[in-house]
């Protein structure tokens, strides 16, 4: 995945495509039917990809990194949030939280 804070991808049906992402990586599907497969990994003996269904709007992360796949059931719109940028988001919200909190004690619209 590219140093970018995040990705966002349009992906048509039947669309398939690998991604390189490191781990703590952000998985949200934001509309559609995407199936992941994980990054490869040994599991006792075996050299196993997992798959899973996304579902839409909860975010799966992603444990280990390396390249995942993401296999399109129907047009879907998906989004990766590398994991430096998570500690950026959060801090933007806690600023949006504080702006708002002291516009409604000033009693002033917001906005």
């Amino acid at each position: 995945m590219p140093a970018a804070p995040s990705l966002q991808i349009s992906l048509c049906s039947a669309e398939s495509r690998d991604y390189l992402v490191e781990a703590g990586t952000l998985v949200l599907l934001i509309e559609g039917s995407v199936e992941l497969t994980d990054s490869p990994q040994w599991i006792a003996d075996h050299y196993v990809a997992l798959k899973r269904s996304l579902q839409p709007e909860t975010p799966f992360r992603i444990e280990v990194g390396g390249w995942i796949r993401l296999d399109a059931r129907g047009p879907s719109e998906i989004v990766l949030i590398a994991p430096h940028s998570l500690a950026l988001w959060a801090r933007a919200g806690e600023c949006l939280r504080r702006w708002l909190g002291a516009s409604r004690a000033l009693g002033g619209p917001i906005g």
